[in-house]
């Protein structure tokens, strides 16, 4: 840090890189079923389509265990309870997912789907991409019943 910045990335949030966290969840054992954790959200996780944000938290359609329904909802699980700490190169990403536990970050996730969704409009049921749209229909609107039940 100099001058309120990190030198490497230009954060304003210190932390020490040889405890080896940067990056990692920090969970907070006081809560047992609903643990919160924070994470600093490295500068490639933005706008710009490097990696989004369900994705650096391992959401994936993938065929196998990680795009099995549960592994993906327990993903965003995590996505919808963290503390997100963004650096001065992706804030206006991160915090666009608003604070956690929100109606806000459960709709910015279903809309940062939603146009995933909308972006594949030309993959239909012979398409390779096929299953895993279905999926991520599957999981828009699991996140709008938690919306619903909130």
């Amino acid at each position: 840090m100099l001058g309120g910045a990190c030198v490497r990335c230009g954060g304003t949030i210190a932390r020490e890189e040889k405890s080896g966290n940067i990056g990692k969840v920090t969970r907070n054992s006081s809560s047992a079923g609903n643990e919160s954790s924070s994470r600093i959200i490295p500068d490639y996780v933005n706008f710009d389509g490097k990696k989004s944000l369900p994705n650096y938290f391992g959401y994936s359609t993938s065929k196998g265990k990680k795009g099995e329904p549960n592994e993906r909802r327990s993903k965003l699980t995590d996505l919808i309870h963290a503390q997100l700490l963004p650096t001065n190169e992706n804030s206006r990403y991160v915090e666009s997912f608003g604070p956690p536990d929100s109606r806000q970050r459960i709709v910015a996730i279903a809309e940062l789907f939603m146009r995933q969704v909308g972006a594949q409009f030309y993959v239909d049921e012979g398409h390779k991409l096929w299953h895993s749209k279905r999926k991520k229909e599957s999981d828009i609107q699991w996140l709008l019943d938690k919306i619903d039940t909130r």
